[in-house]
């Protein structure tokens, strides 16, 4: 991809995809940087996970990254977020109240008019699924070498691809967190 085709992009993925393709290495060098990027994605689409320990959650990796809070409240907060993403994956075991909540959530989403419940809480699962994600993304692509807390073991390529190719990237958001010097 040449500097003009990175500027002229629309597609997020098609853009990460290049750059990774064509300088593997870059990626380690950016890490605070997609970070950053991953989050700013997420407050473009907050609109679609407006539980407030997502909100906390991505204020919270903010934070982190700043030196604000340490490990210990990030790893909190993020705990919190994730139960929210369980919370909209494990329809299964949901009660009457459970629905009403839901569907009270995505009565207040436009973007969401129209669907059926089972659609729009797919998106918004998948919203909060990439939120959550992105909070622990520098964590997520050292898999088992991760300090944070262990319940499960971490495929950090598997996370690494689902964010990097979800509907939730923005091609100008990524410009503002990367200017990468591009071959013409």
């Amino acid at each position: 991809m040449t500097n003009e085709e990175w500027a002229a992009s629309n597609d997020a993925t098609e853009m990460l995809v290049s750059l990774y393709l064509e300088r593997p290495a870059y990626f380690q060098e950016i890490v605070p940087e997609l970070h950053k990027f991953l989050i700013a994605c997420c407050w473009k689409n907050k609109h679609l996970t407006p539980q407030k320990s997502l909100i906390d959650g991505l204020k919270g990796a903010e934070d982190r990254v700043a030196g604000k809070i340490d490990e210990d409240e990030f790893y909190r907060l993020n705990w919190h977020a994730e139960a929210a993403v369980f919370d909209l994956a494990y329809w299964e075991t949901d009660t009457p109240e459970d629905v009403e909540r839901i569907k009270a959530m995505i009565e207040g989403i436009s973007e969401l008019d129209g669907m059926s419940f089972k659609d729009a809480r797919g998106v918004m699962n998948r919203a909060a699924s990439f939120a959550e994600a992105s909070m622990i993304y520098p964590w997520l692509r050292m898999g088992s070498k991760a300090k944070r807390p262990q319940r499960e073991k971490i495929q950090p390529e598997r996370w690494c691809d689902r964010l990097f190719r979800s509907e939730f990237l923005c091609a100008d958001l990524l410009r503002e967190h990367l200017a990468p010097d591009l071959v013409d």
